[in-house]
């Protein structure tokens, strides 16, 4: 399942807010949302998943209350428009059938694609969403289209029955690695890979491999793991994951230590327990241990990495990294997951490397406090860290802060032998500022030249 365009509507600061998430007219791999905090990058997101989770799982899903925009008293909506990936289109169940459909009869032998409509509302005082959403029938050649007729919601029956190939998964900024035999399988894993998105929920990461019941099943989610992680660059210094399952614990000690990861330092390597890296590894290794176990669970077996189909959204993807790591993450994550289509927040200008131009979106307020989506006026894939700082986060001139720039204007003109007596006024001025910020000069003004200036042409 992929989104191709949402339109949200009265959604906190999101008062009128269009994003097309497509290509030369197939769904873009990657997008990329930036902007300030409290721009509605998360809250951007979340309606995203709401639509895509349906009617039902999105009044489980969601903090209703705090959706309204309660500058205005008018309704919320959210509308969305999904497609199916053709590569698991073979085994995809879609619930509904061929005769509830309303087919223009000049569409009926000629090929045809199918996407999804669906549409969330909330009136002001309302405690709950209604909506519901409809299959869109798109003829290949004449352009045309039907629906399905309104009482049918082929979404809320998809939940409801836990098709498989209806994938979508979201991650919130609190994802980390949990204990070994921690996690207990649940009741309902279609909603379970939402709730991380929500606050409502820790994810299962590492944790499949105490979970499966299958021994080869396990064999294989670890195999997998261990392709995106290490041989996918995914995890720098990782070179090699050591996951036991239950069959291998006979003491606390062991239960500890039963997911471990094979790092690099310097020369030699060494054996670190899961819950004992730092928080930019576990909050990574989470995640993509969850996204392939829940891929798995989608469909009662394996799946390789290239085959993985569906939609990820995920908050704050640089969370804990290094910007050297941040630098070649997305880039390594097109390679590893070339069929998942992921939708991501960040706050970090060292991400965007990996982007192209039409993958990049800015969130602004404009004069009245509403937020707009605008899209990037350029590559930041050949930018230089000044430009991607100054151009995508608005980080103007070559220092970030004022003791830099102070520092600038002393050196020029602390370096200048013709300068005046004004000069050495500002260069003195400018010492007292940089003493406030505790920073010094580590060098002294040159001696001024006791040259006198040549005269311009034309005077005596």
């Amino acid at each position: 399942m992929y989104v191709e365009s949402v339109h949200i509507q009265n959604m906190k600061l999101l008062r009128d807010v269009k994003l097309d998430f497509t290509r030369n007219g197939a769904p873009r791999s990657w997008t990329v949302i930036i902007g300030e905090n409290g721009c509605g990058k998360t809250s951007l997101l979340q309606a995203i998943g709401l639509a895509a989770m349906g009617v039902d799982r999105a009044n489980q899903l969601a903090d209703i209350e705090s959706l309204p925009d309660r500058r205005r008293k008018d309704r919320l909506e959210v509308m969305a428009e999904f497609s199916f990936g053709e590569f698991r289109s073979p085994e995809r169940r879609h619930p509904i059938n061929p005769s509830e459909l309303i087919v223009e009869p000049q569409m009926a032998d000629l090929d045809q694609q199918i996407s999804l409509q669906s549409e969330l509302r909330l009136e002001p005082g309302w405690g709950v969403f209604e909506g519901g959403s409809r299959y869109k029938i798109t003829s290949l050649s004449s352009k045309s289209y039907a629906q399905t007729e309104g009482t049918h919601d082929p979404l809320r029956r998809a939940r409801r029955e836990r098709l498989p190939h209806w994938f979508v998964a979201g991650y919130g900024s609190g994802r980390s690695l949990p204990l070994p035999q921690s996690g207990q399988r649940t009741r309902d894993h279609v909603l379970d890979r939402m709730t991380s998105l929500f606050g409502r929920g820790s994810i299962v990461g590492t944790g499949f491999a105490d979970l499966f019941d299958n021994t080869k099943l396990v064999q294989k989610f670890c195999r997998q793991l261990q392709e995106a992680l290490v041989v996918g660059g995914l995890l720098p210094n990782v070179t090699q994951l050591d996951l036991r399952g239950k069959g291998g614990i006979k003491k606390a000690q062991q239960l500890v230590e039963s997911h471990r990861f094979v790092m690099k330092t310097g020369d030699s390597e060494m054996k670190i327990p899961a819950v004992w890296l730092s928080q930019g590894y576990q909050a990574t290794a989470a995640w993509i241990a969850d996204l392939i176990g829940q891929q798995f669970w989608d469909v009662e077996g394996s799946v390789e990495l290239e085959d993985m189909e569906g939609l990820v959204l995920i908050d704050e993807l640089d969370l804990f990294l290094h910007p050297v790591w941040q630098a070649q993450l997305i880039s390594a994550l097109k390679q590893v997951f070339p069929r998942i289509q992921f939708v991501v927040t960040t706050h970090s200008p060292m991400l965007l490397p990996g982007c192209e131009q039409d993958e990049v979106y800015i969130l602004k307020q404009d004069q009245n406090g509403d937020v707009n989506v605008h899209p990037a006026d350029a590559s930041p894939a050949i930018m230089s860290g000044n430009e991607l700082y100054r151009i995508f986060f608005g980080v103007d001139g070559q220092f970030a802060n004022k003791a830099g720039t102070l520092l600038q204007q002393y050196a020029f003109l602390a370096s200048n032998p013709r300068r005046t007596d004004s000069d050495d006024a500002e260069i003195a001025s400018l010492v007292k500022k940089l003493a406030k910020l505790k920073v010094t000069p580590d060098w002294e003004p040159v001696e001024r030249s006791k040259a006198r200036p040549a005269k311009r042409k034309g005077t005596r």
